[in-house]
């Protein structure tokens, strides 16, 4: 799971740009972050980052 863990932090320099910040949990076990950036230029963009889930449920 350390790719995942890379494109986590990856993410982190963005933080600091994004003037919004939304989170969805999905049952899909799908977590949603969506990033509001507002450039220079006044234009909103949106960033859609899908993340799975790395936990599991073990059943036995």
């Amino acid at each position: 799971h350390t790719y995942k863990l890379r494109s986590l932090l990856s993410v982190v320099p963005a933080l600091k740009l994004a003037t919004g910040l939304r989170l969805e949990w999905h049952q899909d076990g799908l977590l949603l972050l969506q990033l509001l950036i507002k450039p220079q230029l006044q234009t909103r963009l949106f960033l859609h980052f899908y993340l799975f889930a790395t936990v599991t449920q073990s059943e036995n």
